[in-house]
């Protein structure tokens, strides 16, 4: 959640933060993003996946990605929540897509080989 300089970022601050964090100093603008320790938390409708080099690989992918298409790979709103066509596209995604999408969102040959590989569904094509 953020938190900004306004009354109602200052509410939220008092509300979420202030019996963690200490004192909100008011002469400066802030911006948190920080979870409510009182709310409890459902599981996901989803299968967790464990940290593993992969996983991380498919992370730089997507930055990679969005420095060389200056654009998102999938679309997330300010909370880094995945909007409804990004989650579809997630879904869907094979081979097919990734070399369309990559090759006409990135210039560069080398980047567009290097997020071939990287952006691939299995884990193991992504270690050539």
């Amino acid at each position: 959640e953020s938190f900004r300089g306004t009354d109602e970022g200052k509410e939220l601050y008092e509300a979420f933060l202030k019996p963690q964090k200490g004192e909100l100093h008011e002469d400066k603008k802030y911006c948190f993003k920080a979870l409510n320790p009182v709310k409890s938390v459902s599981a996901p409708p989803y299968a967790l996946l464990e940290a593993s080099e992969a996983v991380d690989m498919w992370a730089l992918a997507c930055m990679i990605y969005n420095i060389c298409a200056s654009c998102q790979l999938f679309l997330a709103d300010c909370d880094d929540n995945l909007c409804p066509g990004a989650i579809e596209r997630l879904a869907t995604w094979d081979d097919a897509t990734k070399e369309k999408l990559v090759i006409s969102s990135v210039a560069d040959p080398f980047a567009q080989d290097l997020l071939c590989v990287m952006l691939s569904k299995n884990e193991e094509d992504r270690f050539p």
